[in-house]
């Protein structure tokens, strides 16, 4: 393959073009398709191509289509840049990879804007290493491969093209580089490499179908929606993704880096891996909605005001929701706005509110329980309008203040039973005031008990905690 390919002739108008060293930083590669641009570059005709050289036996890696180090912008009028292919070598450590369709190499301390128009873009096929051990085949260039080196900051705005083999961008400590691209299509994802920051903002929608964060930070700057056929990784505990005003994924997140939330994050897509997510506002939501699905995750509540919302209604506890574990440090729970059921421990340490809806707290553990156990936690929980025991047998020592709470008490699963120890209920209360509850348990004392139509809304009584004789009102005696 010739150093430049021309399908159709062109011309090129350059304010300015020079040629200097260049430092590829993966390799040295064969030379490019003759320009290394410092200014505006504009196509005068539609469809050229520039094809970087073939790698050869002095440098295997294929060469760049373009080089820019300084360019202002280059107006492209459907022109395609591409990077030559690797060479075919024998016997060497690693296999040639391609060029890239296009290189930008910014050392030093600048500051400049580049703009990109129409231009398709295309890495160079990688070569093959024929060995006696077995053929290696090295990888294709990227479409666009940007390296910025420490104390650089720079801009770079694509519209109207296409890329493809992905982009890798290299950003070394201290550099700050800003990319955005519009009506474009990126096929094969986005690659961020190095400490330095890089800023995402105007994006098309939908457009983030593979965006690998391997080192450093990737900051969004505008609301951040990941939408369902999108998917961002953090490969390295070095990577992270910064949301600086709120978050919707809904698509999914993996890796082992973490992700800074500023304001509200909304989740009905999937994370897994050993993500660590930071809630960094002085006020966070975090809203989980049908579909989410966490996995090896943390939230880390950093503030006094941080929240976690249900939207769909349920049956909770803090167990399944991971509450401490997965949700750690968070200050409150806010249930749906249809039916739920809260079930909980004795003691809270966090705010629960039922929401809209007709709401129950219930007790998640079978036991003893009496009426302070629900008022001691009155403090923690709002918007509920019942109060149950557990799914097990359980058993309710009743009060004289056990209206206290304005709702009823709901024994639910299980067989439950009314203590009468301290106080012995109307039998009217029953099924009012106490509901769901299948017997009663007599006082601890030697008495009679005698069979009326009182209680009969509960299937039995039981007279084991004292000594208790069944006795008749009447002689009519007992009809088997």
């Amino acid at each position: 393959m010739q150093p430049l390919k021309y399908i159709k002739k062109f011309t090129i108008i350059l304010a300015l073009i020079h040629f200097s060293f260049l430092s590829f930083g993966d390799g040295s590669h064969a030379s490019e398709s003759q320009y290394i641009l410092n200014s505006v570059y504009t196509a005068s005709n539609p469809d050229e191509l520039a094809v970087g050289s073939s790698g050869n036996n002095v440098n295997p890696n294929g060469g760049h289509g373009v080089i820019m180090q300084g360019v202002s912008a280059i107006n492209g009028n459907n022109s395609t840049f591409a990077g030559g292919s690797g060479a075919l070598v024998v016997g060497e450590a690693v296999a040639p990879h391609g060029g890239s369709g296009l290189f930008l190499d910014h050392t030093g301390l600048n500051s400049h804007i580049i703009n990109i128009d129409d231009v398709l873009f295309y890495g160079g096929s990688g070569g093959v290493n024929f060995s006696l051990d077995g053929n290696t085949f090295g990888s294709k260039g990227h479409g666009i491969e940007w390296i910025a080196d420490n104390l650089n900051s720079r801009s770079l705005f694509l519209s109207n093209s296409t890329v493809s083999n992905g982009v890798e961008i290299t950003a070394l400590a201290g550099s700050l580089l800003d990319f955005s691209y519009t009506n474009s299509s990126i096929i094969g994802g986005i690659d961020k490499i190095g400490q330095g920051l890089l800023y995402i903002n105007n994006r098309d929608e939908n457009s983030l179908n593979d965006l690998d964060i391997q080192n450093g930070s990737v900051i969004f700057s505008d609301y951040l929606t990941i939408g369902s056929e999108e998917q961002i990784t953090l490969s390295s505990q070095n990577s992270m993704l910064i949301a600086s005003n709120g978050l919707n994924l809904a698509g999914s997140v993996s890796g082992s880096g973490s992700l800074e939330i500023y304001k509200d994050m909304t989740l009905s897509g999937a994370l897994s891996g050993s993500l660590s997510i930071n809630l960094s506002s002085a006020s966070n939501s975090v809203t989980l909605q049908n579909g989410y699905n966490i996995l090896d995750t943390t939230f880390n509540g950093n503030s006094s005001d941080d929240l976690l919302i249900l939207e769909e209604n349920g049956t909770y506890d803090a167990q399944r929701l991971g509450i401490g574990t997965i949700f750690q440090n968070f200050e409150a729970v806010q249930l749906s706005n249809l039916n739920d059921t809260w079930e909980s421990e004795k003691t809270l340490s966090y705010l629960i509110d039922g929401g809209l809806g007709n709401d129950m707290f219930a007790f998640s553990s079978n036991g003893t329980y009496f009426i302070d156990d629900f008022i001691q936690i009155t403090n923690n929980i709002i918007g509920f309008e019942s109060y149950g025991l557990s799914t097990g047998n359980d058993i309710w020592i009743a009060q004289t203040n056990d209206n206290a709470i304005s709702s009823s008490i709901y024994g639910r699963g299980g067989e439950d039973r009314i203590s009468f120890e301290n106080y012995r209920p109307n039998s009217s209360d029953i099924g009012v005031l106490y509901q769901e509850f299948e017997g009663a348990l007599l006082e601890n004392q030697t008495n009679s008990w005698f069979i009326t139509d009182d209680y009969s809304q509960l299937d039995f009584i039981d007279g084991s905690s004292g000594v208790w004789t069944l006795a008749y009102t009447n002689d009519s005696g007992i009809t088997a």
